[in-house]
This record gives C-alpha cells, structure tokens and sequence, in this order.
C-alpha cells in the first residue's frame, strides 16, 4: 500500500493517526454541541410558551378594552340616532297638520304619513345608509378596507357643515 522507506511510511501512519484522533475529537464534539443546541431550543421553547400565555393574557385586555371603546361609541351612535330621530319625528307630525289643514281647506283629498327612515344601501334614500353589516365592521377592525368603503362619510366629516 505505501511505497518507500520505513521511516516514511512510519511517519505517515503516525500522521494518520493524528488526523483520525482529530476527525474523532472533531465528530464528538459536534455531538455534543448538537446535544446543547436541541437542549437551548427546548428550554428556550418552555420560555416561549409562558411567553405566549402572558401575552395572549394581555392581548385578552386590550382587546376587551378596545371593543369597550368601540361599545361606547356605538352607544354615542345610537344616542345621537335618538336625538336627531326626534327631530325628524316633530318634522313628520308637523307635515301631518299641514296636510290635515290643506285636506279642511279643500286643496287636497288624502293624508299621506311620511314616517319611513330613509336609510337604505342602495342609492335612494338621499345617500343615507345608516346600518353597518358585519362585513363591514369585520373589514373595519381587521385593517382589510379602503378609502372607497367609507369615502360616502366624507361629506358628512365636519359637524359644522350639518348645522
């Protein structure tokens, strides 16, 4: 197998020798810190998990916090649907009289009642829709929509252009 002297073909075992105690050196101690690694990760997962429980706690209150929010201003809405329902309503009867007085006065044969709300999603109703369907809030809440889902709102943005 090898060829030449003694002393050479010594020297090159001894030299093979070395470099199969270092390549066994070597794979142990790739063993070992492969052993290390998968012991990191799995104590490093045991953190996460106590990591993820606290902050799906966390996130449980801020979310709960942002629907109260949310809760609140759906309140202020309905409120405000209330108040100005109210005025719509004395517009109403007051149209009512008015009929009633032109019907005594002869200039006119029926009473028609004008109490429908004019909220509807298609394009009648003078462009009020006053609902909002749960796709739409899910669209609102999740980030999923753009400028054309509430671009109907804008002339209605300033409270001083509505007084």
């Amino acid at each position: 197998m090898l060829n030449g002297t003694t002393g050479r073909t010594s020297k090159l075992q001894k030299q093979l020798q070395r470099y199969t105690d270092e390549l066994q050196t070597k794979k142990e101690s790739e063993i070992i810190l492969l052993n290390a690694i998968k012991q990191y990760q799995y104590q490093a997962g045991e953190k996460l998990v106590d990591l993820e429980r606290l902050y799906k706690q966390e996130k449980y209150l801020q979310e709960s916090k942002h629907y109260s929010k949310m809760m609140y201003y759906k309140r202020e809405y309905v409120n405000a649907m209330i108040e100005e329902g109210k005025a719509i309503k004395e517009l109403n009867q007051l149209d009512t009289k008015v009929q009633e007085l032109l019907v005594q006065a002869g200039r006119k044969n029926n009473i028609y009642t004008d109490s429908s709300v004019k909220s509807t999603p298609t394009n009648s109703g003078n462009g009020n829709y006053l609902a909002l369907s749960h796709q739409e809030v899910s669209r609102f809440v999740s980030g999923n929509y753009t400028s054309t889902d509430y671009d109907y709102l804008r002339k209605h943005s300033s409270l001083k252009d509505l007084r």
